[in-house]
């Protein structure tokens, strides 16, 4: 009778704890943390560093984001079918460049007053590749991801020489096209209808704010190739 006590007893124990487990992780599984869109993050993703200092002791340019911005963290599948004969607008670009930091802002503001749904956001910081002159005044290569060498095929008659200088300030051209930051491509059906690169050419400093002038032109700049692509929800919505 005492054993029979004692299994039902452990019986009943065990019975307990595998209904306690399941229910911990039924409760986990409802506190998981919610996904965080595109927009979010990509609005912390420069916002974060406004205040903050570099690595050469400047502070990052300031940035505002909208709330509702319609960043979108791309693929290079995506990036690749709209250069391949779709319709987007891709920025190129990383949120420790000041000269990114500078635009993004205006094609944030710029963009919601179009239809276009999506900006194509690709940081192109560490797939390109990185060619310096040595001590002999060769070229050294680092060379960039398979995918930088795609885009520097699809875009090559968009891009400028990628050039480096030696120790005595001579300009060596390196046999290499470069996708600078930041560049944003106006594409309609795999064509290349706009492309901006930097900002505007009257800006040599990016640690200094634009002007209302410049800013202007900028704005300019961004309308324009957004005009050319028309109504894309024409095509795709």
């Amino acid at each position: 009778m005492k054993k029979n006590f004692i299994g039902i007893f452990f019986a009943i124990v065990a019975i307990i704890a595998v209904a306690l487990i399941v229910l911990m992780l039924n409760y986990k599984k409802g506190i998981s943390t919610p996904e965080v869109s595109d927009a979010a993050k990509f609005k912390d993703e420069y916002v974060s560093l406004n205040d903050q200092t570099n690595s050469s002791n400047k502070t990052y340019p300031q940035v505002t984001i909208s709330d509702n911005n319609k960043f979108h963290y791309a693929t290079e599948t995506e990036i690749l079918d709209i250069l391949n004969g779709q319709t987007g607008v891709i920025y190129f670009g990383f949120p420790t460049c000041p000269w990114c930091r500078n635009m993004v802002s205006v094609l944030d503001e710029v963009s919601l007053s179009y239809s276009t749904d999506k900006i194509y956001y690709f940081n192109i910081k560490d797939i390109r590749s990185t060619i310096t002159v040595n001590d002999n005044n060769e070229l050294e290569t680092k060379k960039g991801t398979d995918f930088y060498y795609q885009l520097l095929e699809k875009l090559d008659s968009s891009l400028e020489d990628y050039t480096v200088t030696d120790k005595k300030g001579k300009t060596i051209k390196t046999g290499e096209k470069r996708l600078y930051a930041p560049t944003v491509i106006f594409v309609k059906n795999g064509e290349v209808v706009d492309f901006v690169e930097g900002t505007v050419d009257s800006q040599k400093d990016p640690y200094v704010a634009l002007t209302e002038t410049q800013r202007n032109e900028l704005i300019s700049k961004y309308q324009e190739g957004f005009n050319k692509l028309g109504d894309i929800c024409d095509e795709k919505c």
